[in-house]
């Protein structure tokens, strides 16, 4: 019959024991006590220091698991006044087999302490890093894809095959919560999440919209997706791209020919636009060069009157000259009118002659300057 004081030995205590129970025939006991230390004590002991660190490195953030202590409930009956007793429940961290069998299943603990600096760090014994990457990661619904196409319909029904992705980082202060949420099978979540928002947020655009306008319908997903997953699913999306978009084949020809006869219109416009630019400055041209020629025309007539006026300014002036020197030269010389009309004739002739005016005439002396001889018909004054 076993002793109480063997009921209450560790294992490790019995076991040892029992493989230095041989030893004591050709040993002494305290030989044998320190070899059985050495062997499962301190060899152990080494093994679980080592088993204790845990390295963090630069591109991941970590949680603090301890799978060892375990936390359990115990119902104590605690005596009362009346005869009554008060039932309490408290919870106590105590090795797995000091407990008393409960109907509740124990809970590991998870330390409420993100870790963000690279390193080596003790942890103890049981201890390890639940790991989160740190670094952007990417959701993608491609057709060679993890996941496959989108499929939804438009605001106006027409079927819509979407193929984008987008990328997210975790929240370091929210790892806690987002390993207690879903133990660790958040991407699923994340991909599920993901597909029904963005078949929802697809479903407020025509079809139009989607051929003509991706990038502002991507910038909107994005919105929307960031605050669902910051709020519920604790993660930030960083960026969207809608990389693919199939509508039926009827709609996208239909669209094209839109597309192109819209082009034709624009192109027809600026033809348009720039012909009447061109038009304006034929006409701007035209009529610079109308004044010019009219400016012109006005100064070779201003100049032919200044000229007209200098010329008729001189004659008078000449000829008022030429008066004043005539009839002094008849005073003087006692000229009756018709021997200063004779002068004077004699005078222009003499004139002419002079500049080589008088080629081909002649004179007979004692002759009447104004009397000339014509055929046989005889002579006429």
């Amino acid at each position: 019959m076993k002793t109480r004081e063997a009921c209450f030995r560790p294992p490790f205590l019995q076991l040892l024991l029992i493989v230095a129970r041989p030893l004591k025939k050709e040993m002494a006991g305290e030989e044998c006590m320190c070899i059985a230390v050495v062997i499962f004590v301190l060899v152990p002991s080494i093994l679980l220091i080592a088993l204790s660190f845990a390295t963090l490195e630069p591109i991941e953030y970590a949680l603090n698991f301890n799978a060892i202590t375990v936390r359990d409930e115990m119902r104590v009956l605690l005596p009362a006044r009346g005869g009554r007793a008060l039932a309490c429940a408290a919870s106590v961290r105590a090795p797995r087999s000091a407990l008393p069998l409960s109907p509740h299943p124990p809970q590991m603990s998870l330390e409420n302490e993100t870790y963000s600096v690279a390193g080596l760090y003790f942890l103890g014994f049981g201890h390890w890093f639940i790991r989160f990457p740190r670094t952007i990661q990417t959701i993608e619904f491609l057709a060679t894809g993890e996941n496959s196409l989108l499929h939804t319909r438009t605001s106006d029904g027409l079927p819509l095959t979407l193929g984008l992705s987008f990328q997210y980082r975790y929240q370091p202060q929210n790892l806690y919560n987002l390993y207690l949420a879903y133990k660790g099978e958040h991407h699923q979540v994340y991909v599920n999440t993901a597909t029904a928002s963005i078949a929802t947020i697809a479903s407020n655009y025509s079809a139009y919209t989607f051929f003509n306008d991706k990038q502002g319908i991507a910038a909107s997903m994005q919105i929307s997706l960031n605050d669902i997953f910051t709020k519920q699913l604790f993660a930030s999306i960083d960026a969207l791209q809608i990389s693919q978009v199939e509508l039926p084949a009827v709609f996208q020809e239909a669209i094209l020919e839109s597309i192109s006869t819209k082009q034709n219109i624009t192109r027809s416009e600026r033809y348009k636009e720039n012909m009447e630019v061109t038009f304006t400055t034929q006409r701007m041209v035209a009529q610079q060069e109308a004044n010019m020629t009219v400016i012109a025309a006005r100064g070779v007539a201003n100049q032919k009157l200044q000229q007209a006026n200098a010329n008729a300014q001189m004659t008078e002036q000449t000829v008022a000259a030429e008066m004043a020197a005539y009839t002094g030269l008849s005073r003087k010389l006692t000229f009756s009118s018709a021997e200063g009309l004779d002068y004077l004739w004699w005078d222009t002739l003499q004139s002419s002659a002079g500049r080589g005016q008088a080629d081909g005439k002649e004179f007979l002396v004692g002759l009447d300057p104004a009397a000339y001889i014509r055929g046989d018909r005889g002579t006429r004054s």
